[in-house]
């Protein structure tokens, strides 16, 4: 895939197994059946935290020590609620650190 990325923009989507969540669309639906097939185990069990961040389910957090960060563990639940993930080669989103990098860095 890195090669296919190197080209720069195509229109091309391509099926992966996970994906960094800097710059994703996902449709509603997605979170809604996540949340309706695994809404117990991935419920906010603290109030304080419910509160303090505002949001009722950690789609993101890890489970296991085998799923690090949270892009791998939010994109595995996606895909247990019967979801694919693409690639969009045609969208490019600059990481920014101490300078943009895009495509052509890679």
């Amino acid at each position: 895939m890195t090669t296919l990325i190197r080209r720069g923009p195509q229109d091309k989507l391509i099926e992966v197994p996970w994906c960094g969540f800097g710059a994703v669309l996902t449709h509603r639906k997605v979170f809604e059946d996540v949340i309706a097939q695994q809404g117990g185990e991935i419920a906010v069990k603290s109030e304080d935290i419910r509160k303090r961040f505002g949001y009722t389910y950690a789609v993101f957090s890890p489970v296991d020590h085998d799923a690090p960060g949270d892009d791998l563990p939010g994109c595995n639940r996606i895909r247990r609620a019967g979801h694919k993930i693409y690639v969009d080669l045609a969208v490019f989103a600059g990481h920014v650190g101490s300078k943009v990098f895009s495509f052509s860095d890679l």
